[in-house]
């Protein structure tokens, strides 16, 4: 606007100096607006040929992106995830209660093995069970056979626990990864569709011009 009024006022200052009425100077006053004009309409185009251009360039980066992509997946059970998490817990829950049962076996066996040594010192030895200083080490000796059978029997299930919870584990990283990589491959296609319609929005406006 602030260009087209100076250019306006310069051509009154001319058409002063020649001494021509606006009558008489009418064509070139329209063709001093189309001149104007013109030049508008070269610098919009240059414009929206700019926005173009990036336009182009930033398809070509997000095809790019999306063929260095792995594969999406086929398909995505968002139950199935839904299931494995609730597997997951219990999983975590079963793994803490055999646990907790394998501290308190091996806690109780520790102590009787302390126990069956602290007799092994005494003097008289088994000979006399009945004496109330070594009642404890006898009944931590016949301890010893059924607690160290309970401890393999509870490490075991331990161990059962720690396979089972971490085949779980796998099983939801997998799914929540592959939901992840869908969302990404998703997102990249819309925005790729997104700037395509905006290139094709600029090639429309630039025919209008």
């Amino acid at each position: 606007n602030s260009s087209v009024k100076s250019s306006k006022a310069e051509l009154d200052k001319k058409i002063e100096i020649a001494g021509l009425s606006k009558v008489q100077m009418g064509p070139f006053i329209q063709l001093d607006a189309a001149k104007n004009k013109l030049a508008m309409l070269q610098r919009e185009n240059q414009e929206l040929d700019d926005d173009r251009i990036q336009t182009s360039i930033e398809i070509t980066r997000l095809e790019e992106e999306i063929s260095a992509l792995p594969p999406p997946p086929v398909q995505y059970d968002e139950k199935l995830l839904v299931e494995l998490s609730e597997s997951l817990e219990n999983a975590e829950q079963s793994f803490q209660v055999v646990q907790g049962h394998q501290s308190r076996i091996q806690t109780e066996f520790n102590n009787c093995v302390k126990s069956v040594e602290i007799l092994d010192t005494v003097p008289c030895g088994d000979k006399f069970p009945s004496c109330r200083f070594l009642i404890d080490g006898f009944e931590a000796k016949q301890k010893l056979q059924p607690l160290s059978m309970e401890l393999a029997d509870v490490d075991q299930r331990c161990a059962k626990a720690i396979v089972r919870l971490n085949k779980i584990k796998l099983e939801v990283n997998e799914q929540k990864q592959s939901q992840k990589r869908l969302v990404y491959y998703t997102d990249l296609c819309n925005k790729k569709e997104k700037v395509k319609l905006k290139l094709e929005n600029t090639g429309l406006k630039m025919s209008a011009l």
